[in-house]
């Protein structure tokens, strides 16, 4: 039952946005589309710093990231490399516009940004 769920599995990409299996699958495609240059550095050092600070944050032992590697490689194989990283990217773009909305409301406040 287990190898029968291991290929349904296999080729979908995670979609939880949220966890650390996705943040490695962005990992893992940045690395793998810089390998094949497939996507320019302009593309690729944004992600990859990006998602690297979020596994960072999360403060999880090397065995969780091991794991979660583990099962981020296994849902990549055979799996669009270009829609993998569209959905990266959206993530990342998703935390820009929140960012930006969060300084747009601070200035239009008067409001002073935190720490100064």
């Amino acid at each position: 039952m287990l190898s029968i769920l291991a290929l349904a599995l296999q080729g979908a990409p995670i979609s939880d946005a949220t966890s650390l299996e996705f943040d490695l699958q962005c990992i893992t495609a940045t690395t793998v589309a810089a390998q094949r240059e497939e996507a320019p550095n302009a593309v690729i050092a944004p992600l990859s710093t990006y998602y690297l600070g979020r596994i960072d944050a999360r403060g999880v032992d090397d065995a969780a990231i091991m794991a979660a590697a583990r099962a981020a490689s296994a849902r990549i194989d055979g799996a669009p490399l270009g829609a993998i990283l569209s959905a990266c990217q959206r993530r990342l773009g998703d935390m820009g516009r929140r960012l930006n909305g969060i300084g747009a409301a601070q200035a239009t406040s008067g409001e002073a940004p935190a720490g100064r």
